[in-house]
């Protein structure tokens, strides 16, 4: 009867596994009866151990039990099928997940925690006092997780019974009573724990998968993988921009109808409430939410992406076209066992696996519905019952429910697919369900008349819309093509699937609008019939509302310095960085399409913007690339701490404009290179320079990505009340967002919004501050900034560069480090090259130069005119604020909030300047990582794939740049670690560039070895800086007072009895040189180590490099040196 592709070994697995979750249970149900039983003062009632886990249980097994709760056999088995059958926009539903995570963190969690509650429905009784409301609602949650339990135990049991010869009824009734018994052994911490084993069998299990797929010969490697998933459109299919909510699916109705369907699962729902709720803390409940981010994140990719591999692997035999199977549903069952069962034991893994992802979602709905039961109607039918009986009680609903789960997963077998049924079902209920929470925490003077209405009326309108959809049943016919033939499955006994002649995208004509509307798209509908149904309904049964209800609605959660004009204007700034990247996304795509002399590659168009982009916004992209939010804030607090050098520093990018444009500008624009790197072929027919100096750019503009993400995310958590770690996810998630889709064209027009943004910002804070009476005009900023020797600051002319800084340093310095950044910088190359010309690139960079001075010279007078305003009441010396990364966030919002929507302004102007530099970086990184190492490791593939490639690596680089930020903590001051790391390495990365085009007879080894140690040497000074911190008293003084602060809680800073502009003595010669410096010193090194090794190996220099030199920097480009071709020459000999 067994299977012959299955062994012995994988029975065993998957009845170990079943073994292990029921022994869970029972140890803890025996762990929790001595607890009650031995008593003390940490152990709570016999009811609230049992069904809150005592309210005390580990972060990390809840976060697990969390990430599985909702991740179901359903999504290991239909969801990699619906990647197979119609696209990667189930991908995007599932990971925007994250988004609803940090929603619910910010918004609901709050609010639920500070109430204690056993069941979520008790919010009702809070709000709007009304029992009639918390049953309505509890009734149609029941009914709600009830049926989704029902079809999670059905849809696995069907799948399992094809594979191992057992009965699907038996199945069923296997995982639902082995379920039911833990659960109403153990209660919540067996429900908890066994989550926990669950989620390493659920990724091990589709770890083994994908290994296991992509190493088959069959599939052929992860290349083919990719190649016809973008070729048969299934990865084009995620980015489908049509707003209508009539289609099968969109990015829009993804990105908005996925984020209001896992809130309505993450922060309204009893099964992850309860889960909240048995923590110790609210801090506790948040960071557990953090903490799932990136594990929900790659687990739900690597699942979609069994659905790719099993593409692959079916693609010259479509196993739903030979009749093997007739259900999608079993499609991924059968892949897992044909390329699992080589090895004993792997495929009882998987197995073991479904069946894992099965009883976590069983058991955690079991638990919660009984929770919901018991508080929302039997407590009200009992009166003084012993806590014994209580918990006897919720025992009983537990075992009822899990039965009734089990006897309704027999009535599921007329369902016509797993996944449509069960989401259609679930999204119908989970647009309403979210909505009456948002409602009433939205809409203070909401009362029960208006709020009941709405919602079953939204209810009932939702369930009419679905009836409608599942009776016509309008995308049928929607299936993407596979390309079965006789040679693939070695007979000719199938029938491949028609393709209709009509868009089925678009729904069978003839249906109705009501049934064409997307089953994804079904919470986007529910939510907002919610308001429109609601707020009118408010305001003609005008209610008389509560009283003391504002710590339920999110008014509570917000600064009351910050008006609701300020967040709209930060909110709409966000958007409309999002909304350029898009339709730059969407007009790309359709002049590729459309085709065109004028037109070239989707690469090209996609990584270069089609060379052909206008001056004036690469202008501003420029302007506003290396001018981050770092420079809005650290900058300015630098003025204000240690003096005006900071100005000198930063007005000095103007001449490394110009020596950019007159010597490397030329030199680089005739290759038309996509990447800078791409020189060093053309120099030293070196792969190995070309990749090891990508190596260290691309680390250098990594970690300065994750600094930048990090500081803003700092300063703006102060002031908003946001959570830095939820704004370092929205800057990173964001920018990577709009820069994957869009491109360059993207990044440098959502740039060109932002400099706009920048500036706006920036004129606000000084006109309000000069202004303001606590300011005293423009005559006391200068006259405080002099008297304090912050001004003279700028004129220090001693030589050393073993001192804080000089008038010397910043101008040799600086310009160097400038100039890496303007002429020798990926980031800077590539959109010169995206111009139509030289002379196109030169003139914006003539464009640059006085909005440049400009730009720098306001935002660091802003540091002059914060230290007029706190001269008498420094906020760092009363330990208002703890990092002078915050001193101007501080500034802004005192001066600003007067005016409604000012703050709002300089935030967007804070945002503008991280996003820009992020996603400049992004996309440069990205580009150079293709160019250097991607394109030798591929061969021939088309030109939509190298696209889809190129929009991989930009999406990689960018959530890597955002997990880096979240390792920004333990850093010593922004700023310097910032300065520090790029100016270490920003002087030999230059100095290569200047050393191969000054020294023409210099070879490769000399070249490599010079630069090696230039870097390594800098590294080493910086290292003994960071530790030495030889300038930590280096801070200039302002005068608090009692008076000034009115009170006199401070403390002054103490000024050293040692000059400290020349740091601690008894530091070393080496952690005194001065970070500005590196940049002199690391450009120095490349040539006094270069040049003597240059004569030392006296290698014959490569023939006709003339027109890479600065000699020949206006000579044009031999036609013997045509880069492809060297390229191709180079590939050959790997």
């Amino acid at each position: 009867m067994t299977n012959t592709l299955i062994h012995w070994q994988d029975y065993t697995i998957f009845g170990f596994s079943l073994l292990l979750s029921i022994g869970t249970g029972i140890y803890h149900a025996i762990r929790s009866h001595y607890l009650i039983k031995r008593g003390g003062e940490d152990v709570t009632t016999a009811k609230e151990e049992y069904m809150m886990g005592g309210r005390k249980l580990p972060r990390l097994p809840v976060a697990l039990s969390l990430l599985t709760t909702f991740l179901s056999g359903i999504l290991m088995l239909a969801i990699p099928a619906e990647m197979f059958q119609r696209g990667a926009h189930i991908w995007l539903n599932m990971i925007i997940g994250v988004a609803s995570f940090l929603l619910a963190a910010v918004f609901f969690l709050p609010v639920f925690y500070k109430m204690k509650m056993n069941c979520l429905h008790e919010y009702f009784i809070h709000r709007y006092n009304s029992k009639l409301l918390r049953q309505t609602f509890s009734v149609i949650s029941l009914f709600s997780t009830v049926f989704y339990m029902a079809v999670v135990i059905y849809a696995p049991s069907v799948a399992l019974s094809n594979v191992l010869n057992i009965n699907k009824w038996i199945l069923i009734l296997g995982f639902g009573l082995t379920t039911t018994g833990y659960t109403t052994i153990g209660g919540l911490k067996a429900v908890v724990w066994t989550d926990s084993l669950q989620a390493i069998l659920m990724y091990a299990g589709v770890v083994a998968v994908i290994v296991k797929g992509l190493t088959h010969e069959r599939v052929g490697g992860l290349g083919r993988v990719f190649e016809i998933a973008s070729d048969t459109g299934r990865i084009e299919d995620a980015f489908r921009f049509n707003p209508t909510i009539a289609q099968y699916n969109s990015f829009w109705i993804d990105i908005i109808g996925g984020t209001i369907s896992w809130l309505s699962n993450f922060g309204v729902n009893q099964l992850s409430v309860q889960r909240y709720s048995s923590l110790p803390s609210l801090e506790h409940g948040q960071s557990i939410i953090y903490y799932l981010l990136v594990p929900f994140t790659i687990l739900c990719s690597i699942v979609c992406f069994v659905g790719f591999i099993a593409l692959a692997y079916f693609y010259n035999c479509n196993p739903l076209e030979t009749g093997e199977i007739n259900d999608q549903d079993q499609l991924i069952m059968k892949f897992a066992l044909e390329v699992l069962s080589s090895t004993p034991g792997l495929f009882g893994l998987y197995i073991a696996c479904i069946m894992a992802a099965t009883l976590s979602t069983l058991s955690s709905g079991i638990n919660s519905a009984a929770a919901a039961l018991y508080e929302d109607f039997v407590q009200y039918k009992i009166r003084k019952v012993s806590d014994s009986t209580e918990t006897m009680i919720n025992k009983l609903l537990v075992l009822g429910i899990g039965i009734l789960s089990t006897l309704l997963a027999f009535c599921a077998e007329p369902l016509r697919g797993t996944l449509a049924v069960c989401m259609g079902i679930t999204r119908a209920l989970g647009g309403p369900l979210l909505g009456i929470f948002a409602f009433a925490m939205f809409c203070p003077r909401a009362g029960v008349k208006s709020t009941f209405i709405s919602f079953l009326l939204s209810i009932a309108i939702m369930c009419v819309i679905y009836v409608f959809n599942y009776i016509e049943n309008p995308y049928e016919k929607l299936l993407m093509p596979t390309n079965t033939t006789v040679e693939g499955c070695g007979h000719s006994h199938f029938t491949i699937s028609k393709i209709p002649d009509y868009d089925a995208h678009f729904g069978r004509p003839g249906t109705t609008f009501m049934g064409r509307i997307s089953i994804y798209a079904y919470p986007i509908v529910g939510f907002a019939l919610m308001f429109i149904i609601g707020v009118p309904l408010t305001y003609l049964f005008n209610e008389k509302p509560m009283e003391n209800i504002e710590h339920l609605t999110f008014k509570e959660m917000t600064n009351t310095l910050i008006h609701w004009q300020d967040y709209a204007i930060f909110g709409f700034s966000l958007l409309l960085s999002i909304g350029t990247g898009i339709y730059h996304a969407i007009r790309s795509h359709y002049l590729i399409k459309q085709g065109g002399e004028d037109v070239t590659t989707a690469k090209e168009e996609y990584m270069m913007g089609g060379r052909k982009l206008s001056r004036l916004p690469v202008a501003l992209s420029l302007l506003t690339t290396f001018l981050s939010g770092i420079l809005m804030l650290a900058i300015p607090a630098e003025m204000f701490q240690r003096g005006g050098h900071i100005w000198l520093h930063t007005v000095t990018g103007a001449i490394a404009l110009v020596l950019a444009a007159v010597f490397f500008l030329p030199v680089f624009y005739k290759m038309k290179m996509n990447c800078l790197h791409e020189y060093f072929i053309h120099r030293y027919n070196s792969k190995l320079l070309r990749q090891t100096f990508s190596l260290i750019s691309l680390f250098s503009i990594v970690f300065y990505m994750a600094v930048v993400i990090y500081a803003p995310s700092v300063a703006l958590s102060n002031v908003l009340n946001i959570n830095k770690w939820i704004l370092i996810l929205i800057f990173g998630l964001t920018t990577t967002g709009y820069t994957t889709l869009g491109g360059l064209k993207a990044v440098v027009w959502t740039d060109s919004l932002q400099a706009i943004l920048m500036y706006a910002g920036v004129i606000a804070v000084i006109m309000k501050g000069l202004t303001h009476e606590r300011v005293g005009g423009l005559g006391r900023v200068f006259d405080i900034a002099w008297d304090t020797g912050r001004i003279g600051d700028i004129f220090q002319m001693n030589p050393t560069i073993a001192q804080y800084n000089s008038f010397w340093i910043n101008i040799i310095g600086n310009t160097i480090s400038w100039l890496s950044h303007f002429g020798a910088s990926q980031l800077s190359v590539q959109r010169y090259s995206s111009l139509p010309s030289l002379e196109h690139g030169q003139s914006i960079i003539y464009y640059l130069l006085v909005p440049f001075i400009i730009l720098c010279s306001i935002v660091c007078f802003v540091g002059f005119i914060a230290l007029a305003y706190f001269y008498n009441c420094n906020p760092l010396e009363t330990g208002e604020i703890g990092n002078q990364d915050q001193l101007i966030m501080e500034f802004a919002l005192e001066v600003l909030n007067s005016t409604p929507g000012l703050f709002g302004l300089y935030i967007a102007c804070i945002m503008a300047a991280t996003l820009s530099t992020l996603s400049s970086g992004i996309n440069s990184a990205a580009a150079a990582l293709y160019e250097d190492f991607v394109q030798y490791k591929i061969r021939k593939v088309s030109d939509s794939t190298e696209t889809m490639i190129n929009k991989l690596l930009v999406l990689g680089i960018g959530i890597l740049s955002t997990l880096l930020a979240f390792c920004a903590e333990p850093l010593r001051g922004t700023l310097a670690v910032c300065m520090g790391i790029t100016r270490a390495l920003g002087g030999p990365l230059l100095g290569i560039f200047a050393f191969a085009m000054f020294c023409p007879r210099a070879g490769v080894k000399s070249t490599f070895i010079s630069f090696l140690l230039s870097i390594a040497i800098m590294c080493v000074i910086y290292v003994f800086n960071y530790i030495e911190n030889p300038y930590e008293e280096l801070l200039m003084p302002t005068n608090t007072t009692v008076e000034g602060c009115g009170h006199s809680h401070f403390t002054i800073s103490k000024i050293p009895d040692y000059d400290a502009h020349f740091g601690k003595p008894g530091t070393t010669f080496m952690g005194r040189i001065s970070i500005y410096a590196y940049p002199i010193v690391g450009f120095a090194l490349m040539f006094i180590i270069g040049v003597p090794l240059t004569y030392f190996f006296n290698e014959k220099s490569m023939e006709n490099i003339e027109h890479l030199t600065f000699k020949g920097r206006n000579l044009p480009m031999p036609k013997n040196r045509n880069l492809p071709n060297l390229k191709n020459e180079i590939i050959s000999k790997m």
